[in-house]
């Protein structure tokens, strides 16, 4: 973990970041520049992974001017090296110290990854998804971004944007931040950590594009006053353009302009509505699986009521109580392990 060393701002400073990151808006977040040794920026960058149309299919499906790698081991020896370091107590205790969350846990192979944006890209502001995993899930606390674009021009756009309330363009306040070289972003990651950045026009002789990588960080428990139901990330699109207000006379390429987002929009409708029926479609089939244990766990309380131990065990046969404890409720799998108890003080 040799190049993974902060500089020497970052270790001297953690009381300084972290008095930003309590007073910074629209919500909490720090910029810190120059966060690891040149070295290891050097190294990640020269190391980034090719582009990979395979890895640039979005939300919808389609091939995008965005890739995401999310087996960053896999990319070189030393991104695995960095892999580790993201694991570290060295890390993951500057982190904390920073933010003052404590117990955080660091997943880096199973979230987040390396994230190449193109000419083109957008992402429109948003909230991340607030759980991961499950028995029991974890609640996501905090969006750790690393920048790795030299000589980049905020006129290309690719700015991370963070929103007070993109729900009413009119109020809404924005704090606006370049994907510069070896510039790290921690921001908190909550239900209102609006965040996203505006779309990318890089000059095609250039030949580059924004390339970041981004670590989440997780916790097992978080403040009741912060948590909220399940929910997946929440995109709001933006309002139409300035330029269309009336007495604008409408050229084609205002039309295409206007199609695309119209298309846009609806696409995202449709996004959601298959969301929907996918989760109905979930919500029915817990409500069969909690229906079918219910009626097990009548059967199996009628022949222990009938001292009939052998038959309660045969109607309980095959069922597992691990699975009974993922997909009934808490009462009902209590009463399954009540009823496991009985057969075994019976035999």
């Amino acid at each position: 973990m040799g190049y993974f060393m902060f500089s020497q701002q970052v270790t001297d400073g953690l009381g300084t970041w972290a008095t930003h990151y309590r007073e910074a808006r629209p919500f909490p977040h720090v910029v810190i520049d120059d966060f690891f040794s040149e070295d290891a920026a050097e190294r990640l960058l020269s190391e980034f992974p090719p582009f990979d149309e395979e890895l640039a299919r979005g939300d919808m499906g389609k091939v995008g001017p965005k890739a995401v790698n999310k087996k960053m081991r896999a990319i070189s020896p030393f991104y695995n090296q960095f892999c580790d370091f993201l694991v570290s107590r060295d890390f993951i205790g500057a982190i904390e110290k920073i933010t003052g969350i404590d117990d955080l846990i660091s997943l880096p192979d199973e979230t987040g990854g390396t994230h190449e944006s193109r000419s083109g890209a957008t992402l429109a502001p948003h909230i991340d998804y607030n759980y991961f995993g499950e028995n029991p899930p974890l609640h996501r606390r905090l969006n750790v971004l690393f920048y790795l674009n030299k000589e980049w021009d905020s006129a290309w756009g690719g700015n991370l944007e963070l929103h007070s309330n993109p729900r009413d363009w009119s109020q809404n306040q924005t704090v606006s931040n370049a994907p510069l070289f070896n510039r790290c972003i921690i921001m908190e990651t909550s239900e209102r950590s609006w965040h996203g950045y505006d779309p990318i026009q890089i000059p095609p002789a250039l030949g580059t594009s924004r390339k970041s990588i981004s670590i989440y960080l997780f916790s097992r428990s978080r403040p009741a006053s912060e948590q909220a139901p399940r929910h997946a990330t929440f995109y709001v699109q933006p309002p139409l353009p300035e330029k269309f207000r009336a007495g604008l006379t409408l050229a084609p390429e205002h039309e295409r302009e206007l199609r695309g987002c119209i298309a846009k929009r609806d696409n995202w409708i449709n996004f959601y509505q298959n969301e929907v029926l996918k989760h109905s479609g979930r919500a029915e089939k817990q409500q069969q699986k909690a229906a079918w244990l219910m009626d097990k766990v009548a059967e199996a309380r009628e022949c222990l009521e009938r001292n009939d131990a052998a038959g309660a065990a045969k109607v309980l046969d095959g069922i597992s109580l691990a699975r009974a404890e993922r997909h009934a409720s808490g009462g009902l799998s209590g009463k399954l392990k009540a009823i496991a108890r009985k057969l075994r003080s019976s035999n």
